[in-house]
Formats: C-alpha cells, structure tokens, sequence
C-alpha cells in the first residue's frame, strides 16, 4: 500500500505525531488541511480545518487548527494534543475562553496539493475523508 500524494500523516500514535509536527514547525508548513474524528461524535463535520500555528502541550508539540475563515471570536479553534500511551487528545476553545477535550479517532493531515482534491475537489473529499483513503490505498 502506498500513500496518496499529498498525504502528510495519518495516525493518532504518539511518536509518529510528535515528529510530524515537529518537522512542519522546524519548515514553517501552516495552511495544511486537518481531519479527524473523536470520541463522543465530534468530527471535522465536512468543514474546511487547516494549520494555523504550532504549541507545546506538556513539552511536546501541538496543531493549532482553525475553520477556514474561523477566529477566536467565532470558534472554531482547536489543538492536537499527542498523548505518550494513548491515541491522541483533540482540544476545543470555546470563544468563552472554556475548552473541552476529547480522544482522536482518527486523524489526517494533508498538504495544499493533496492530489485527490485537486482532481474530485476539497468538498468531495471532505464529506467521506477516510473511505477515500482507504480507497486510494487499495
């Protein structure tokens, strides 16, 4: 199985994450696209989600991710979290300033010229992500 061109991780273990993120922090690489399912039926939900900037959680690295177009005031901001033993953690803020966390299920990270979406288009590709790589895989 290869991975699609464009794909940059999918996983939600704790090494793999780590050095992930801290590659695209060492190059600068925001604007990827993220998706990810988690525990208690929180999704991407055919939303547009893309790197905004880098934090620390516990001295390890973290994803901050917006919604297209989102910003502190509207929501929409959330933070991987990787967890040493354990799949990773994604963070919500609340515009209150109150979060809420909860366990990845899955968890993909694509850049600008993810080459499925160039062809089919993000919107396609946002509805089904990890059927479609699945897919691709194949």
């Amino acid at each position: 199985m290869r991975d699609p061109e464009g794909l940059l991780i999918q996983t939600t273990r704790y090494q793999e994450l780590v050095d992930t993120v801290e590659e695209m922090k060492e190059n600068g690489l925001t604007g990827h696209r993220v998706v990810w399912e988690a525990a208690g039926g929180w999704s991407h939900d055919s939303t547009e989600y893309v790197v905004r900037d880098f934090g620390t959680h516990l001295g390890d690295p973290t994803l901050l991710i917006w919604g297209r177009g989102g910003n502190k005031e509207t929501g929409g901001k959330y933070e991987i979290i990787p967890k040493p033993d354990s799949p990773a953690w994604i963070r919500y803020y609340y515009p209150d300033g109150q979060t809420k966390d909860e366990e990845l299920r899955q968890l993909a990270v694509f850049s600008p010229d993810f080459a499925y979406a160039q062809k089919e288009g993000w919107h396609v590709f946002l509805e089904k992500p990890f059927e479609i790589l699945e897919q691709l895989r194949g």
